[in-house]
């Protein structure tokens, strides 16, 4: 079974709209066989369960759940904790995971990833193009520095973004002065990568989010530019 964000073909499955306009859902398939579904919102480092639904008699729902959790934390690290109600799923499973019972479930993450003010002028870009559509999605939402944190290496001592482009160029053409960031680990041959990406964007003279701002593409564009190069990178190293 394997669990990944869901996608635009994904989206009939969704309870709530706002987990496609904030990409805050997951999906569970097996052999292309969709057995669950897991929103969630996020505010700052709170992140709360707004619904799972299993499919086709799953019989092991912790084990899913679990699944869910864990994939919650690989993409959002700094989150402190998470919060469930009785209504979305039964309070063994969440008891069983580590919840405790407040006025609500809570999950206290206690190796969550630190946050920092990031500089918008300070950030160094390592993507190409940014998806016109997706800037304009995130454009209906980001309202303050507090809506957007993403992750970040240092490369020669400069913080360098490596996800989360179209929320930085909404924040950079709505005149937000900093973002929240957290510092990741990556393998070595993801740095590798990485620079190699800082290498490009230099080649194209793109030095900073102002930079970035001026190349929006449209989603064909930013995939014949930028993601096809990306997975060119990966089949030949």
């Amino acid at each position: 079974m394997e669990v990944e964000r869901v996608t635009a073909d994904d989206f009939k499955y969704l309870k709530f709209k706002e987990s496609s306009i904030h990409n805050t859902a997951f999906i569970a398939k097996e052999n292309d066989v969709v057995m669950g579904i897991f929103e969630y919102s996020i505010f700052n480092t709170v992140a709360q369960i707004l619904n799972i639904s299993f499919h086709h008699c799953i019989e092991d729902k912790s084990k899913l759940f679990a699944a869910f959790i864990n994939e919650l934390f690989y993409w959002n690290p700094y989150i402190t904790e998470i919060i469930a109600g009785d209504d979305i799923i039964s309070s063994s499973i969440l008891y069983n995971y580590g919840f405790k019972k407040y006025k609500r479930w809570i999950y206290k993450n206690k190796r969550a990833t630190s946050i920092v003010k990031l500089n918008i002028n300070s950030i160094i870009p390592e993507q190409l193009t940014v998806n016109i559509e997706k800037v304009k999605n995130a454009a209906s939402w980001i309202k303050s520095p507090k809506d957007i944190i993403v992750g970040f290496i240092y490369i020669n001592g400069l913080p360098v973004v490596i996800d989360g482009y179209s929320r930085l160029t909404v924040a950079y053409l709505k005149k937000l002065d900093y973002v929240y960031g957290y510092e990741d680990k990556p393998a070595d041959s993801m740095m590798k990568f990485y620079k190699e990406c800082l290498r490009w964007c230099r080649e194209a003279g793109i030095n900073s989010i102002k930079d970035l701002s001026e190349r929006l593409v449209s989603p064909e564009e930013h995939q014949k530019i930028w993601v096809e190069r990306c997975s060119e990178y990966f089949q030949t190293h």
